[in-house]
């Protein structure tokens, strides 16, 4: 048993509560595959969390011994095999919930540093930056020049590993 001081409807529950007062609230986690018991159920639940979560980030990672604690000595190890397929599967269900929270940010307007030029062309640069959240904004610039300081860019489409700017369109 890890010894949490909370179950999962209390973690849930406040999850919830930010949510309901920030939709777009960034919130990441670690998550340990394969602790000692933990069995498939337990595992299901997890998945399940991640998805309710709406998790910008996952840290997914197997569970290792550390000499001289409980879990170390238990009796019920996964097999190696069975955590290194858990840390696969939480990963493809984090980069989905990922993406899903990105896209939640599409048509807002977002308070976005520039920190490096992403692409030259002909007709001027697209540059990298993060919102409040670390998530990438893309935008662009008519000339070679990034903007200093923040901007305000109003998220479009997926792009890379985040968002592109909304591009107006013309009539």
């Amino acid at each position: 048993e890890m010894r949490r001081r909370y179950t999962v409807e209390e973690y849930m529950d406040i999850v919830r509560t930010v949510r309901r007062h920030d939709p777009h609230y960034a919130i990441t986690t670690d998550v340990i595959a394969g602790f000692p018991g933990e069995s498939d159920s337990d595992f299901q639940e997890t998945v399940e969390v991640i998805k309710a979560a709406g998790f910008l980030k996952v840290h997914a990672f197997p569970y290792s011994k550390r000499p001289l604690t409980d879990a170390a000595s238990a009796l019920e190890q996964v097999p190696s095999q069975v955590k290194k397929q858990r840390v696969k599967l939480l990963s493809e269900v984090a980069d989905s919930a990922s993406q899903a929270y990105i896209e939640s940010l599409s048509g807002l307007a977002l308070r976005v540093l520039p920190e490096e030029i992403a692409e030259r062309r002909p007709d001027g640069i697209i540059w990298k930056g993060r919102e409040d959240c670390y998530v990438a904004v893309y935008a662009t610039s008519p000339n070679d020049d990034m903007p200093d300081g923040f901007q305000t860019i109003t998220a479009g489409n997926s792009y890379a590993d985040g968002l592109f700017e909304r591009q107006e369109e013309i009539e």
